[in-house]
């Protein structure tokens, strides 16, 4: 502990260990090395070692909590919800554990379990930012917007500057109905210089070149992985490294999966950047000599605009995971094309300059699709639309433009797709039905 609190953290792990070795029977000597290893980034071990101190005190609220959060934190959700119920079974009414428990119910569903658990802790007493704006995901993913922003609004009236909470207001409004354009934009700008004032840039010599060989171009993002985002970047990274630029990819959250694996052999350099500190990355992508560094979420989950804050590379542009401005005046570019962007359009809502790419979109498609078939319109005799979009994007106004259309075409079927629960359904379908739209 000495040589932890003197900032030595590899001797410090090293101690631990021998300490473990030589008493493995001591919950507190496991839980400080799992301490260290979530510090440094390696989860797996970090899991093991908790799991074995839950085993020698299974009574321990705070171990139960320590295990779940880092199952959390590596995406095994279905585990980190059991480790959240074992922990309230020791004590039902801690609002931490039940926060946890609806994070990880978020993901898996039920989302009106998840919901539960959040009000359940903030009536608890869990008057935290992380219950409410907790709360305010799951009711966006069940796309009662509105809701969804007053516990956005609630979470950042605890903190005005948390940087998360904030981005999941700016992500909730971009959903809503209400507001002009030009008062989004201000909102986002506003975000932007809040966070800006709080973190110094680093400086930029723009006559020295930051190192010998190609352009090396750096992306942070937490959809390097089976994600949307992955089948679109997918052709241009692989490209840019056919091309000979230096591609260096900044994950955010653990990855290893088939798509990660794939788009690791475009990159010569990949960190795991889950565990370390804005400070830390920021400082890495400086360390590392990126001449562009680009952003694939905006304020989407997983995005770590402080880095951008820091500007740790002399260019910066932002690029396909956000539909808006980061409202960051660090970040150089907005990267778009002139179908999505006219040229004198939108240049007003973009604290980046935007720069069109000379294509519009490319795409990476999944490789089990089935082949092309004779149009289904054929055999049915009657157009059926569709749409893949989480309910949080159907909005009242799109409800409206979708019953005007099957209102106009009265043989035609919608079908609605990722509709997270029955009780989603059922205000969904209530509400074509108010609009003359039957369930059929």
């Amino acid at each position: 502990s000495e040589l932890h609190r003197e900032g030595h953290i590899p001797e410090a792990i090293a101690a631990y260990r021998e300490a473990d070795g030589l008493c493995p029977g001591i919950a507190e000597v496991k839980h400080a090395l799992a301490a260290l290893l979530q510090a440094t980034g390696q989860l797996e071990e970090c899991s093991a070692l908790l799991a074995q101190a839950v085993a020698l005190k299974p009574a321990s609220l705070h171990l139960r909590q320590a295990e779940a959060g880092v199952l959390l934190q590596r995406l095994r959700h279905e585990e980190a919800a059991a480790a959240y119920r074992a922990a309230l079974e020791l004590d039902a009414e801690n609002g931490e554990s039940l926060v946890g428990l609806a994070c990880a119910l978020k993901a898996t569903g039920p989302l009106a379990e998840a919901e539960a658990m959040a009000r359940r802790a903030i009536a608890c007493g869990e008057d935290s930012v992380s219950a409410h704006s907790t709360l305010g995901h799951i009711l966006q993913l069940q796309g009662r917007t509105e809701e969804a922003l007053v516990c956005f609004r609630a979470a950042l009236a605890r903190d005005p500057d948390e940087v998360l909470a904030g981005s999941g207001l700016l992500f909730c409004e971009t959903h809503s109905g209400h507001g002009s354009p030009a008062e989004l934009f201000a909102k986002h700008r506003a975000y932007g210089a809040r966070l800006e004032r709080r973190i110094a840039p680093m400086r930029h010599d723009p006559r020295a070149r930051r190192h010998d060989g190609p352009p090396r171009l750096g992306f942070v993002s937490g959809d390097l992985r089976a994600h949307a985002v992955a089948h679109f970047i997918a052709p241009f990274l692989f490209e840019l490294a056919r091309r000979g630029f230096d591609l260096h990819a900044y994950s955010t959250i653990p990855t290893d999966d088939h798509v990660s694996a794939h788009l690791r052999r475009a990159f010569a350099g990949w960190t795991e950047a889950h565990a370390l500190t804005d400070a830390d990355l920021a400082a890495r992508i400086a360390a590392d000599g990126i001449d562009i560094l680009i952003d694939l979420s905006g304020h989407t989950a997983h995005h770590r605009l402080a880095v951008y804050a820091a500007k740790p590379a002399p260019v910066q542009a932002s690029w396909i995971g956000y539909p808006a401005t980061t409202g960051l005046a660090r970040i150089d570019y907005f990267l778009c094309n002139a179908m999505l962007a006219p040229h004198g359009k939108l240049e007003a809502q973009f604290t980046e300059r935007l720069l069109r790419l000379p294509f519009s979109t490319v795409f990476d498609p999944f490789r089990t699709e089935p082949a092309v078939a004779p149009p289904p319109a054929a055999r049915a005799g009657h157009v059926t639309f569709g749409s893949f979009n989480r309910l949080s994007k159907v909005t009242e106004e799109v409800v409206d433009a979708w019953a005007a259309i099957l209102r106009a075409l009265p043989t035609a079927r919608l079908m609605v797709a990722a509709i997270p629960d029955e009780a989603a359904r059922a205000r969904l379908l209530a509400g074509f039905a108010a609009r003359g739209i039957a369930p059929d």
